[in-house]
């Protein structure tokens, strides 16, 4: 697998924080979907479970079709 320092998945979330301050200004539903399924993962990777089910279920929310596998794996 791939290894991600625990300063990486902070600055990933951080990034994906800052796009989806965008939102609606530049960014369709589908590709906010989307990074709130990513900010999940790099959630997740940092062991931060709780808030990583709170993303996948914001994308779910918006229609992101694999953020169920994530909730169905990781979230209780």
């Amino acid at each position: 697998g791939t290894y991600l320092s625990l300063d990486s998945i902070d600055s990933a979330v951080r990034d994906y924080d800052s796009l989806l301050n965008m939102k609606s200004a530049v960014l369709n539903q589908d590709r906010i979907s989307q990074l709130y399924y990513l900010k999940g993962n790099a959630l997740y990777l940092g062991s931060q479970d709780s808030s990583a089910c709170k993303c996948w279920n914001k994308a779910k929310d918006l229609g992101h079709n694999n953020s169920w596998n994530q909730i169905r794996k990781y979230c209780k």
